[in-house]
């Protein structure tokens, strides 16, 4: 094949709006599979070309460096093959950074993958790229307690969201779907940005929206008892001093709070201190680092293992997973996101007067096993009084 035959081949190839240079010197082009997997490729044809590889420069605005150089080595790689054989290379080159850039489906987070491999090569664990699919399959190990983490990104990552799962955890079953899900929460709230979900400020002329941080903070699933809300000052305020009697000394208020989670929309944190987020629409925020090394392993992996009971002050998870947990002792987490015995937890919520605040952060304690509806939880307090008096009176009877 003629070097003209090459760049016949070249403009076939790719679109005439895409090519910047084609010469017998020299062809340059951009080459765009999405948003974010495009780049601008330059070969230079060399004096004792086809005999001598093409010399190939990779180059992008939006891929990760760590990207670039292993494309551009597997590239170089190729034409070093053809230049052997004596092959004409420009044809088989072009293809192949369009099917790497179509096929793989991870290119865009390789510099996230490569820190995740990292977390996982130093504590024992494994991770797994099937690129065509999208998937990174990551075994996370701490202590005896591991996690499988299984993620799908679609071609459109970080614009779409992560389609994030566990296919084996030795945490209890439903410690594991608590994880899951707020996983997934928080990767929607990251995400939000993109789908024009946001404020728009016309003062600093960007749109807002929730960085990391923020969606890891406001993506606690337990919804805001507002029943609950509503309650505490009849039930904290002391009951009203009787005329005529002695004047006593003033009880002191306990004061409950509600979550500073509420108050987090995607323009700030309000009340919580944290950072503005400001940002052009067209710059998405990438969520496999937060949501994995972050939340899963930080908090959830490394965290949950030190994580005592409120109440009791107890290890809420044994050392050996497979030690047999009862409904008691199960972890459960509150509203306030600090964690409880499922046994310690309700014999808070049912004892008198059904509004508390948590032991450690005193914000209003509320778990969606446990009626919020204070009446009711009034109603059933003397109700199971009044079967345990008549239990004892049957008792002394016999």
């Amino acid at each position: 094949m003629s070097r003209q035959d090459e760049l016949t081949a070249f403009k076939k190839l790719v679109p005439a709006s895409c090519i910047e240079t084609c010469s017998p010197e020299q062809l340059q082009a951009s080459i765009q599979y999405t948003r974010y997997r495009k780049l601008r490729m330059r070969l230079r044809f060399p004096d004792k070309y086809p005999h001598e590889e093409l010399v190939i420069e990779l180059m992008s605005d939006t891929l990760p460096d760590i990207a670039l150089r292993r494309l551009t080595k597997f590239v170089d790689a190729k034409a070093v093959e053809l230049a052997k054989a004596g092959q004409p290379q420009v044809q088989p080159i072009v293809e192949l950074v369009q099917a790497s850039l179509a096929d793989n489906k991870l290119l865009y987070a390789f510099d996230e993958i490569r820190q995740l491999r990292l977390l996982a090569e130093q504590n024992g664990g494994e991770i797994k790229l099937i690129e065509r699919a999208g998937r990174i399959k990551l075994l996370l190990r701490y202590k005896n307690y591991t996690f499988h983490a299984n993620m799908k990104l679609d071609d459109h990552y970080p614009d779409s969201p992560v389609a994030f799962a566990c296919d084996e955890s030795n945490f209890p079953p439903s410690v594991t779907d608590l994880i899951v899900k707020r996983a997934n929460n928080m990767i929607g709230r990251i995400v939000q940005v993109r789908h024009h979900n946001v404020a728009y400020d016309p003062d600093l002329q960007v749109f807002q929206g929730y960085t990391a941080d923020q969606a890891l903070f406001a993506s606690n699933p337990i919804k805001k008892p507002l029943t609950l809300i509503e309650a505490i000052e009849t039930e904290i305020a002391p009951p009203p001093r009787k005329p005529g009697t002695k004047k006593a000394a003033a009880a002191p208020k306990i004061i409950i709070k509600e979550s500073t989670r509420e108050t987090i929309s995607p323009l700030y944190y309000a009340l919580d201190g944290g950072i503005l987020h400001r940002a052009p629409l067209d710059v998405a925020v990438k969520s496999l680092i937060p949501v994995v090394k972050t939340f899963v392993w930080e908090q959830c992996l490394v965290g949950l293992s030190a994580t005592t009971c409120v109440a009791c002050s107890k290890s809420l998870f044994p050392e050996d997973p497979t030690t047999k947990l009862s409904p008691a002792t199960t972890p459960i987490q509150a509203y306030c996101e600090h964690w409880y015995h499922t046994e310690c937890l309700g014999q808070i919520l049912e004892r008198p007067p059904f509004v508390h605040g948590c032991q450690a952060c005193q914000v209003v304690l509320h778990h969606p096993k446990w009626s919020t509806n204070v009446d009711d939880m009034k109603r059933k307090h003397v109700r199971d009084q009044q079967q345990a008096r008549e239990l004892e009176e049957l008792a002394d009877m016999f």
